[in-house]
């Protein structure tokens, strides 16, 4: 699951859709979102989605940024620097840099 770096932002789906699975607290909950539907992203928000169909279409739209986009692991209930995870699965580090991340 990753954050944003935008401190609010929202989708509008236009065609397709997606089921997103969000972190809540140190649970994930699942939502489902169609053509029509908003969804609202804060920079605390930590989510995945997987398509509906083969494609999904939406108008994104971004506040302020602020920070940077990081990964959270469910079961470790930490998260990692975009850069420090991405180099990390690409075996160019041994660890990314866990750190613990409160809800």
């Amino acid at each position: 699951m990753h954050n944003h770096p935008w401190l609010w932002s929202f989708a509008i789906i236009l065609k397709g859709g997606y089921s997103e699975e969000r972190r809540v607290g140190d649970d994930v909950a699942r939502r489902t979102f169609r053509p029509f539907s908003i969804n609202f992203i804060r920079h605390t928000d930590y989510h995945r989605v997987d398509l509906l169909g083969t494609e999904s279409w939406s108008l994104f739209v971004a506040g302020p940024k602020h920070g940077t986009w990081r990964f959270w692991d469910r079961a470790l209930k930490a998260s990692a620097d975009q850069q420090d995870f991405i180099d990390w699965r690409a075996g160019k580090r041994a660890d990314p840099g866990w750190v613990p991340d409160e809800a």
